[in-house]
């Protein structure tokens, strides 16, 4: 008979948000194989920084607006307005940064495969230009 795996279980209310940037917090949760992260983007405060990750990500705005700006100088620059209920697919290794629209708060669930740990260290992240 097959034993069931170990399956990892949170509260998602009683997960303590975390700064991640200036301005910007996650709450994370990952899997085996993938991972998902609530972001929160103070607008007055958030520094935009364009990065590249290997992960795939996948984008669900839920609160505010941001423009999202993929790609760089190098390969051309797309901008994307993303509002409640956008959804945007980044592939892996593609710089992209949020530039926060108006003054509401941006939250935004973001999933990411493979797997990163819920404690990522963003500054290990590729850092392409800072604003």
């Amino acid at each position: 008979m097959l034993a069931l795996p170990q399956f990892s279980q949170v509260d998602w209310s009683k997960l303590e948000w975390r700064t991640i940037g200036v301005g910007a917090e996650e709450k994370a949760f990952s899997g085996d194989g993938m991972s998902l992260a609530l972001h929160r983007l103070d607008p007055k405060t958030y520094v935009p920084m364009a990065h590249a990750h290997a992960n795939e990500q996948l984008v669900w705005m839920m609160e505010g607006a941001c423009d999202v700006v993929l790609g760089d100088a190098a390969v051309g620059e797309r901008v994307i307005r993303m509002t409640p209920g956008s959804l945007l697919a980044i592939p892996p290794h593609i710089a992209h940064k949020s530039i926060p629209v108006g003054d509401a708060t941006v939250l935004s669930l973001d999933i990411f495969t493979p797997a990163r740990s819920a404690d990522f260290d963003y500054r290990s992240l590729n850092y392409v230009q800072s604003d």
